[in-house]
Parts: structure tokens; sequence; C-alpha cells
């Protein structure tokens, strides 16, 4: 007599691990992914004699469970003949077919209690690849907001002008202004002023004018 099929001791249910598979890849819609979760229990079940089914079945959600149950033993040779039947079930491409698969795979092989995962990987030894678990996709953070004001203080501001005076193809002052010199001050520093003081304002004896305004001569 066989045993009654249990209610499965999955804690999550069909919805939820169907929410699972699509956490793991960029399935289109929730029905892509409930489907080929069903393809995949369903070949899978075809892998096993009918105690593994069973016991499969009793970690599942019942519907679930009882897809596993119903099938009958008619194991694929390798990894890729299990593919094909999963794609002629989810009428896909066999390439599509076997991420689906791993995928599946993966999230049965988390939900299983670990006596039962060890049980069923003994039975399918040339399918075990599939039940390797699967990274899941790196969350890229979102860009921070770009829409910041510029700085407008002093202690924020930018040293220098955009646009220096230097730089400048029309200059503000005038031809002879100091604004267009390099050394404005060059001469009004005795430094670097051409020759001395006196030169400079013409009170040597060598620029003085012959005579005076009012010589001795025309005194009285």
């Amino acid at each position: 007599m066989a045993r009654p099929l249990l209610r499965g001791h999955s804690m999550l249910s069909e919805n939820e691990l169907v929410g699972r598979l699509r956490e793991l890849a960029p399935f289109r819609n929730e029905e892509e992914a409930r489907g080929a979760l069903r393809a995949t229990l369903a070949v899978l079940g075809e892998q096993l004699h009918e105690d593994e089914r069973r016991l499969i079945a009793e970690e599942l959600p019942r519907e679930l469970g009882g897809l596993v149950v119903r099938q009958h033993r008619k194991p694929a040779p390798s990894v890729e003949a299990f593919a094909r039947r999963v794609a002629e079930r989810e009428d896909i491409a066999p390439g599509r077919a076997i991420e689906h698969a791993e995928i599946a795979c993966s999230v049965l092989g988390d939900v299983l209690a670990r006596p039962t995962r060890e049980r069923l990987l003994e039975e399918i030894p040339n399918l075990r690849t599939l039940f390797e678990p699967r990274e899941e996709p790196e969350r890229v953070p979102p860009p921070a907001s770009s829409n910041l004001e510029a700085p407008s203080d002093l202690a924020e501001g930018r040293p220098g002008a955009e646009r220096s005076l230097a730089a400048t193809d029309s200059p503000p002052a005038h031809r002879h202004s100091v604004a267009r010199s390099s050394d404005p001050h060059a001469r009004t520093r005795l430094s670097s002023a051409p020759g001395l003081r006196q030169e400079q304002k013409g009170e040597t004896l060598a620029s003085g004018r012959p005579g005076s305004r009012r010589p001795i001569s025309d005194k009285h």
C-alpha cells in the first residue's frame, strides 16, 4: 500500500519559491518563472524511483509535490538531455532551459532537508551540477543625486577665477595702464625702478635747467 502524500514540510509556498527563482534570474514575469519551476520538477520526477519521488514531495508545497509523484521513471543520461526535456515542457530553446533548470534545482536544493538532498544526489549523480548554489546578482546602489547646487560662498569656492585678467582677449584697462603690466609696481619700487629716485623725478644736476628762473644778475 502506497504511503499517503503528506503536506510538504517546506516553509515556503509555491508563490514564494517562484519569487526566489525571480531573485536569481531575470525572468520576464511570474508565469515564466513558475513554468520553469514546474517543468524542472516534472523532469526531475522522471529521474527518480517512487520512494525518492515521495520523499521529495513531502518537503514541497502540495501541488508541486503531487507534480513530482505523478511522473514515471525515464532517466536522462546527461544535463543536456535533462534540459531538452525541460525545454519541451516550457516550449523554449534548450540553451535557456539549462539555465531555468539550474535555477530551479538550486532553489530546490535550498528547500530540501539535508538528508533528503543527499539521497537525491546519490540517485542522480549525473545531474549534481544542476544543484550547485548560484550567486545572487549584485545589488548596485542607486546613483547619488546630481542636482547639487554649486558652492556660492568663499569657503567652498574654487581658488582663482574661471577667466583671469591675464588670459582675457580684451583687457579692461587702457594701453598704458598698470593693469596690463605683469609687474604694475615695478616703476615705483626702488629695487626695480630704473635709476635713482632723483633721476626718476628729474632732480639731478645733469637734468637740471641751465640758469635759474631769476638770476642774481637781475637783482638790484
